[in-house]
């Protein structure tokens, strides 16, 4: 932080380049937290890009709190390639893990994530899935997720409700 006379107070950051995100499903974190995950499927489709088709699947996702309620927490967008995961696209994902799919149907395992972080503002959509009464500055992360061998296995969007808790570390060097 520096304080310049006439301006106030600075907060100085500097890039993180380095790892920061230990990475795990939705279905993990809500479960390793004690809550239902939830999941409602907006749009499911196949799609083709480069000559190549992906399964297309774009749903939001929330927990079920003990006194019965759903808070909706994410929404997100995820393509899977076909060619490594042939008709993953007839699943249930409302009621399946899509990572335990890949992990049990498979046998391949999601390793680690390469994922960019940027704030955006609500739109009327978002306002709507998130019960927000005015534009809100939220997260979003557009990613892609790899086997140990390096295999891209998923390309991601996923935009985050205000009430999604993040807990970033990093080692300071």
């Amino acid at each position: 932080m520096t304080t310049k006379h006439g301006k106030g107070t600075i907060v100085k950051t500097r890039e993180t380049r380095d790892t920061i995100w230990n990475f795990k499903s939705f279905t993990e974190i809500a479960k390793n937290q004690s809550f239902e995950p939830i999941s409602r499927i907006i749009l499911q489709k196949v799609v083709i890009e480069d000559n190549k088709s992906y399964s297309f699947l774009k749903r939001i996702r929330g927990i079920r709190k003990p006194e019965n309620t759903i808070v909706w927490l994410t929404v997100e967008v995820s393509k899977v390639p076909l060619d490594t995961f042939p008709q993953i696209n007839q699943y249930d994902f409302e009621n399946n893990s899509l990572y335990q799919i890949m992990k049990n149907e498979y046998h391949i395992a999601p390793y680690y994530a390469e994922l960019k972080i940027d704030p955006i503002i609500s739109d009327e959509d978002l306002m709507i899935t998130f019960n927000l009464t005015q534009a809100t500055p939220l997260l979003k992360s557009n990613g892609r997720l790899f086997t140990e061998s390096e295999s891209e296995i998923e390309q991601f969007e996923i935009i985050y409700s205000p009430k999604f808790n993040f807990r970033f570390s990093q080692y300071i060097e």
